[in-house]
Formats: C-alpha cells, sequence, structure tokens
C-alpha cells in the first residue's frame, strides 16, 4: 500500500493542483472529509473529486479510500453514531459522479476519520465497555461490520492514528495497541510519528514505530509491546509527513527517511500539506 492523503480543504480550493496527483507514483489515495457535522454538499465535492482524479490517471494503479466524516477531541462526545458515518460513505459512493462500474471498481474501502480514542478505556470489556472511549471502539467495530459486508464496495478498513505526543503519549500509544492488536477490526493501523508538527513532546516515536512494525504488533517507545500475544491480522505501518513551508523541513524529513527506509514493505501513507507543488511531489515519488 503506497498512499497519499488529500484533504477537503485541499480539494476544495482554487489552489489545488491536482495534476501533480494524476502522475504521481502513489497507487492509493485517501480522501478525508470535513469534520462531523457533515452536509449532502461534501459527499459531492468528495465524489467528484475521486472521479476526476480516476479521469485523469487513466491506466495508472488507482485505489481509493472513503473516509469517515472527523471526529476529534471538539466533537467526540457529540452523540455521533454509526450510521452518522455509514450515510456519509454511502452518499459519496452513490453518488452519480461515481455510480459506473467503472469508478466504483477503484474504491477500495474506508479510512477511519479519527486520530486518536478520547475519554477512559475499559480494558476488559473493549467492545462492551460503556465508558466514552470503549463507546468509540464499538462504533470502530460495528463500522468495520459494514465495510466487511460491501456497502461501498471495497472491503478494507484502515486507521492512521497518532501515535503519541504530548503528556498522556503512553496512554495513546496503550489504546492504539489495543484496539490494534487485542481485537479485528483494522485491516491495516498506519501510525503517524507526528514529529514534524511537535517536536517536543514526540521523541522516540520514530523507534516505537519501526519496533511495532518489527513485532508486527504496537509497542511502547521503549519497545515493549502493549499486547503480549496479538490476536488479530491486522498489518501495522507508517505515515511519512511533510510541509514545504515548514522552515526546519528538510531536517524534519530526513529524520523520516532515517526511520522508514528499510520499511517500504509495510502499509505506507504518505501527509503532505499545502496544494500541490514540485517540491512536495518530487518528495513523494522519491519515495514511492
Amino acid at each position: 500500500m503506497k498512499s497519499i492523503t488529500i484533504t477537503h480543504n485541499q480539494y476544495e480550493s482554487n489552489r489545488f493542483n491536482r495534476n501533480y496527483l494524476i502522475t504521481c507514483r502513489a497507487s492509493d489515495f485517501i480522501f478525508i472529509p470535513p469534520s462531523y457535522p457533515v452536509s449532502s454538499g461534501d459527499a459531492e465535492k468528495m465524489a467528484i473529486e475521486i472521479k476526476r482524479l480516476i479521469d485523469g490517471r487513466g491506466s495508472r494503479t488507482t485505489n481509493i479510500y472513503i473516509g469517515t466524516p472527523g471526529i476529534s477531541s471538539a466533537n467526540y462526545s457529540s452523540g455521533i453514531t454509526l450510521n452518522h458515518l455509514t450515510s456519509f460513505l454511502k452518499s459519496v459512493y452513490n453518488n452519480s459522479n461515481i455510480s459506473s462500474s467503472l469508478y466504483r471498481g477503484k474504491i477500495k474501502g474506508v479510512y477511519m476519520n479519527q486520530e486518536a480514542i478520547y475519554g477512559a478505556v475499559n480494558y476488559n470489556n473493549l467492545i462492551g465497555g460503556t465508558s466514552l472511549g470503549n463507546v468509540q471502539i464499538k462504533r470502530m467495530f460495528d463500522l468495520k461490520k459494514w465495510v466487511k459486508s460491501g456497502n461501498v464496495g471495497g472491503r478494507d478498513f484502515i486507521w492512521i492514528p497518532y501515535y503519541g505526543y504530548g503528556s498522556n503519549a503512553a496512554l495513546i500509544i496503550k489504546n492504539i495497541g489495543y484496539i490494534t492488536d487485542s481485537i479485528q477490526i483494522f485491516d491495516k493501523v498506519i501510525l503517524q510519528a507526528h514529529v514534524f508538527f511537535d517536536q517536543n513532546t514526540t521523541n522516540g516515536n520514530f523507534n516505537g514505530i519501526a519496533k511495532s512494525m518489527d513485532l508486527g504488533k504496537v509497542c511502547y517507545r521503549d519497545g515493549v509491546a502493549v499486547i503480549s500475544k496479538k490476536k488479530s491480522n491486522t498489518l501495522i505501518g507508517y505515515e511519512m509527513e511533510y510541509d514545504v513551508n515548514k522552515s526546519n523541513s528538510e531536517s524534519l524529513y530526513s529524520q523520516y527517511v532515517y526511520a522508514f527506509s528499510n520499511y517500504k514493505s509495510h502499509p505506507q501513507a504518505f501527509y503532505w500539506a499545502g496544494y500541490g507543488d514540485k517540491k512536495t511531489f518530487d518528495k513523494i515519488n522519491d519515495w514511492y
């Protein structure tokens, strides 16, 4: 999996240069809509952009992942239900712009657009617990069943959580480990180091992610696995990150290259900031 992210802020902008996407070496494209609540207009905009990408890329391998409405610390307790997520996914998939087999055949699966678990978690009753964190995990589990039923064609279900930062980094990692390795929810979990956006509280993230890939299960920064015996077949990968507008972008990016150059056989995502420029896509194409 050689994927890149495409956020709604990018594809909805007049500054967006999609020609770089059309010719890039990535094979998988993760479309990320706005945070919940979303509208039918948001689904329409995503569908139109998916069509443009597929049309432009022609015979190039083009696998599409439809992102769920975003769930974050700002809205996780606002009564979001499974139906709120599946309604949006169906609105994109059934949109008239991409309703033919040409486009539906390119839909690989769904991206869970939630970068962390928010609130307390009962680890002894991960799916059945009533804590706020367990409610979110149960929703992920239920969405997995919905995706596996083929409701958007492709049945791949992926997640890209941030691996840990701030004062509760270990707890963030613990939650990822339980979701990834103690139960079968996601096909692929791609860990984002987050170093590009926080150099102060992410020390050790590269080592922890590399060790997680080495062992095939999520590890803390010191290399100790969160779950001693893995119970899922979830694959673990990593996310490259690049922001051409950061003053220290080259030195930061070189850390990612050093950390992950030996892991290109693992699932990969590439987060990029901006609207499409040669410098950024040279990085993406050189990596892939």
